[in-house]
């Protein structure tokens, strides 16, 4: 079983220029997830929605949730600069329209243009991360990239160690420019996973499965940036020392557990 736990849906013009719609609703993720041969995906809004808080795209992801509940989820992307608000609207996509997890990019300043946010700001990100706890749901964060000062996995490893209840991803695994960070980091920081979105080389997905386990490590692409079926092509042809178990949990066993399915 083949389950992204990075991917995207709602709209994104970019996205003509690859052939695919320009807005992509359930009906379209599940064509392209079939034609990649991945049973399930999470997915959050593309950035870029920021103007309207990604408000549209939400409600199409709420829509492919209710339409395809057993292969779509979905991430709620969250700005903490705003607050109260971004909480009260936190728990109403979780909690009412059954979305299953969260997800920071430390680009998405409000107002929309406004420039970064950082992870190290604990009055901004203590107020958030304390209703995560409390809604029990993991958090995925990007790191690397132009930005990636503001988000670094160490970053991330010292947000974790302060919430041990919350299971934190960090997203793309530092890349580019962070990876080295990533393996020391989560082995101080036991409730992280990392996800291989934008990894493209099969050694780095073994020195992760070398420095943190296979368990801790979620195939993921950044589809449909990336071709949704590159991960599965990573992992089963091209990393030729992990075993059959090690290939199963990351392909789609350790996000299955991540949000508590059943297969």
């Amino acid at each position: 079983m083949v389950f992204d736990a990075h991917c995207y849906l709602g709209r994104n013009p970019i996205w003509e220029a690859q052939g695919m719609p320009a807005t992509m609703q359930g009906e379209d993720m599940i064509a392209y997830m079939d034609r990649g041969g991945v049973e399930r995906a999470l997915c959050a809004p593309p950035g870029v929605g920021a103007a309207d808080h990604f408000a549209a795209d939400h409600e199409r992801i709420a829509q492919a949730i209710a339409d395809y509940p057993d292969r779509i989820y979905g991430f709620v992307r969250v700005k903490p600069t705003r607050g109260q608000t971004a909480i009260d609207e936190m728990y109403y996509w979780l909690r009412e329209l059954g979305f299953h997890a969260v997800k920071f990019n430390t680009i998405d300043a409000s107002p929309y243009g406004a420039g970064f946010y950082s992870l190290a700001d604990r009055a901004l990100m203590g107020p958030v991360l304390e209703a995560i706890a409390a809604l029990q749901v993991p958090v995925m964060i990007h790191t690397g990239e132009e930005h990636g000062h503001t988000c670094t996995p160490a970053l991330v490893a010292n947000l974790a160690l302060d919430f041990p209840q919350i299971t934190f991803i960090i997203a793309h695994a530092g890349v580019p420019g962070f990876l080295d960070e990533v393996v020391p980091f989560m082995q101080r920081a036991e409730n992280t996973l990392v996800d291989l979105a934008g990894v493209l080389r099969p050694i780095y997905v073994q020195n992760l499965v070398n420095g943190v386990g296979a368990a801790r490590v979620l195939n993921a692409t950044n589809a449909p940036h990336m071709p949704i079926e590159f991960g599965p092509q990573l992992i089963e042809r091209h990393c030729r020392q992990l075993t059959a178990a090690q290939k199963e949990a990351i392909l789609g066993g350790n996000t299955m557990r991540l949000l508590q399915l059943s297969a």
